[in-house]
């Protein structure tokens, strides 16, 4: 018997392997139908794939897993957007072709499976698929209302939109054919929306609900050098530090902070308009303190060329606005940065990027430093002091 956890009940079982269940559940009907067929669905970047698909099939001999993203019409789709195929709505894709697929399957009969090209947004070809003992079909829409009654197990992959946000950034920039703002663009004009209007009410079709949170600890993109930084006191005017480095860069910003609720703690998250460079969406964690050295937590940069983004359209919270100046020296790997805030409060930053990634690695003090400059211990974090200077 097929034991159902509706949403949001499922959220509760804390100390239950929802997945054992659904084993259990596969094992049940595969013993009394000779077949059993999983669906998997939820937003972009949820793990449908990699880890919720690949998990049930662990261990077992006669899987076969079917990526509903394939059945994508693409380019030759009724929902172009922009010129580019959306990816978000279920008009884009063949349902027709995927049930008469899964029915196939159901009768063991061989199909020819479409092969779907995410960077030529457009299908490549057809391959031949055998049918297997246990089919897990995963994709967006799978729990849709037209797939009705050809799964046997239902299962919506529940996140908040920051982890869906974060995760997807971070795995678009693997397609060269985008730029960083049109990846942003079209996660706040498409992803974002057609999640809460086409993809979340499916929720209601499943048996099992797994909430799957971006854990930034582990997820976080990992970077083979990191950077230290020392915090120094001593000169309060830009006057004095571009007396001692006349060969820099000047920066005016506005950074525009913002939390969710789906933050965890030491999560940052802010876009930068500039002056001299180019705007930046940044997202890392607050770097851990030892002393007066700061050790950046990997992190990611999004460049947003000349354009502002707002991401209170994508459910965030602006929390706080800081303006102020940066003057930056670079000498070889080693970063020296004058920051004024509005608010009047000044500090120099030394920044070395290890290449070996030893959070040990001194950080060399450039000799041209005034010897006025003395590393003062961090006693606050980055939001306590921004907080105190924005009010």
């Amino acid at each position: 018997m097929k034991e159902a956890l509706r949403y949001p009940e499922a959220l509760k079982q804390e100390t239950i392997s929802i997945l054992d269940k659904i084993r259990l559940n596969m094992s049940d009907i595969l013993k009394r139908k000779g077949q059993v067929f999983v669906g998997i669905a939820g937003g972009s970047v949820v793990g449908k794939t990699t880890v919720y698909a690949q998990e049930l099939s662990r261990g077992l001999s006669d899987v076969l897993i079917l990526p509903g993203d394939d059945y994508c019409i693409g380019n030759t789709g009724s929902a172009v957007l922009h010129g580019k195929p959306n990816l978000h709505v279920p008009e884009d894709y063949d349902p027709e072709l995927l049930g008469s697929h899964l029915r196939d399957l159901r009768e063991r009969k061989p199909i020819e499976k479409p092969l779907y090209s995410f960077a030529e947004r457009e299908r490549l070809g057809w391959t031949t698929v055998n049918p297997a003992e246990i089919v897990i079909v995963e994709g967006t829409f799978v729990l849709h209302q037209s797939f009705n009654g050809l799964t046997d197990i239902k299962v919506f992959i529940l996140t908040d939109d920051h982890s869906r946000f974060i995760r997807r950034l971070i795995r678009q920039r693997r397609n060269p054919k985008q730029t960083d703002l049109e990846r942003l663009k079209e996660y706040l004009e498409l992803t974002y929306p057609h999640y809460h209007s086409d993809i979340l009410p499916t929720i209601t079709n499943a048996d099992y609900v797994i909430q799957n949170t971006y854990d930034a600890e582990v997820e976080s993109p990992k970077m083979k050098t990191h950077q230290t930084q020392l915090v120094f006191t001593g000169i309060t005017r830009e006057e004095d530090f571009l007396n001692l480095f006349p060969q820099c860069t000047i920066n005016s910003f506005s950074r525009h902070y913002y939390t969710h609720d789906g933050f965890k703690p030491g999560e940052v998250l802010y876009v930068s308009e500039n002056t001299n460079i180019n705007n930046e969406l940044f997202y890392g964690l607050e770097p851990a303190i030892n002393g007066n050295k700061a050790i950046q937590t990997p992190c990611v940069i999004f460049n947003l060329d000349g354009e502002v983004v707002d991401l209170e359209e994508a459910g965030y919270q602006r929390m706080l606005t800081v303006r102020g100046l940066e003057i930056t020296a670079q000498i070889g790997n080693t970063s020296i940065k004058f920051v004024k805030l509005e608010s009047g409060a000044s500090v120099v930053q030394v920044s070395c990027i290890s290449q070996n990634g030893d959070d040990s690695t001194p950080v060399p003090v450039n000799p041209f430093i005034s010897h006025e400059l003395k590393p003062q211990p961090i006693t606050k974090s980055r939001w306590e002091i921004m907080n105190a200077d924005s009010k």
